[in-house]
């Protein structure tokens, strides 16, 4: 079976029974298919994922009980919606016709289709809408956001969240001469030695797919660099399912954890680097506040040398594109 879209039925039936999707997962549902099939598959999935709040309020203005749906159907509805108005390349007729063809029930493929031909004739699906909706971010995350100072403009982030992550590969200086020899297409990056890959080529052994803004904390710095597993809001856009699984209880609980897990780490050390892949206070500016026998230490230089810019909170900086690699937070810490 090498339907691209009815693999992507199937991941998202293993994200709606598990909360999340591994990475093995994906290349397993992949393996069997050409390139340009690995590619379609991967956007229509990603993207579902991204837009889903925003999907799923187009739906339910046609669908009297969605809830009572079972999922299948929901989800190559999803998938139908995906490709009307988040992927230019699919013809209409084509995002129609597949998703019902991704149903087995005749009485459910006339549904989806019916469903789908009404949503196809919408000029604007969402004419007018708030902020959470405008960028389908959970309406908690946005009215939280909205209370941080530091995280400023909101809508910048919103925004980035809503694109795919860019694929950022270091590569020996020596070699840059085989991006071109075999074939990719590829950009600088403004924060580091390494490229942004826009097209892949044929392999190339030295070419390692990065977190660039690690990359750079690693590099510069001597001393430990401390990054805990937490929430992982600034993932965003390469976690997309995190949209539909984070709360404010799990945030909270997350921070929580993340003191004991802290305080632990730093028992023996006298400074040390604190990069989080989270933007909430609890994790960040309040997981900090309270280290008393530590002093922070400013990171201007780091920041000058790598082209970096974020907003001081007087612990670390809060990093936001287009001024950094991605969205997160860094601080540095030096016991008194």
């Amino acid at each position: 079976m090498n339907d691209p879209r009815q693999k992507a039925l199937e991941t998202l039936a293993f994200f709606d029974q598990n909360g999340y999707i591994p990475f093995r997962k994906v290349e397993i549902a992949i393996s069997t298919l050409s390139s340009i099939g690995r590619r379609f598959y991967m956007n229509l999935v990603m993207e579902t994922l991204r837009k889903r709040i925003q999907i799923d309020y187009i739906l339910n203005q046609f669908l009297k009980k969605p809830e009572k749906l079972p999922a299948p159907v929901m989800n190559a509805l999803r998938l139908g919606v995906t490709q009307l108005f988040y992927m230019d390349s699919v013809p209409e007729f084509a995002a129609i016709h597949s998703s019902v063809e991704l149903l087995k029930a005749k009485s459910f493929k006339k549904l989806v289709n019916a469903v789908l031909r009404k949503i196809s004739k919408l000029e604007t699906p969402l004419p007018e809408q708030p902020i959470w909706l405008k960028y389908s971010h959970p309406k908690w995350l946005v009215d939280y956001w909205e209370e941080i100072e530091w995280i400023n403009p909101l809508e910048e982030l919103l925004s980035y969240n809503q694109q795919p992550p860019l694929q950022v590969y270091s590569i020996p200086k020596g070699e840059y001469h085989l991006l071109d020899e075999k074939g990719y297409i590829y950009d600088k990056s403004d924060f580091s030695d390494c490229i942004i890959v826009l097209e892949k080529g044929e392999p190339i052994s030295s070419l390692k797919r990065i977190d660039e803004l690690e990359y750079i904390v690693n590099e510069y710095f001597r001393c430990p660099v401390i990054k805990p597993e937490n929430s992982s809001l600034a993932l965003l856009s390469e976690k997309p399912w995190l949209f539909h699984t984070i709360s404010k209880e799990e945030l909270l609980k997350s921070a929580n954890e993340l003191k004991k897990e802290l305080s632990n780490r730093i028992a023996n050390i006298e400074e040390f680097v604190y990069l989080s892949n989270t933007l909430t206070l609890e994790e960040n500016t309040q997981l900090l506040a309270p280290l008393k026998e530590f002093v922070p230490v400013p990171l201007d230089d780091f920041m000058i040398r790598y082209n970096l810019r974020g907003t001081w909170d007087g612990y670390g900086y809060w990093l936001l594109p287009p001024n950094s690699p991605r969205p997160g937070y860094i601080a540095r810490m030096r016991r008194k």
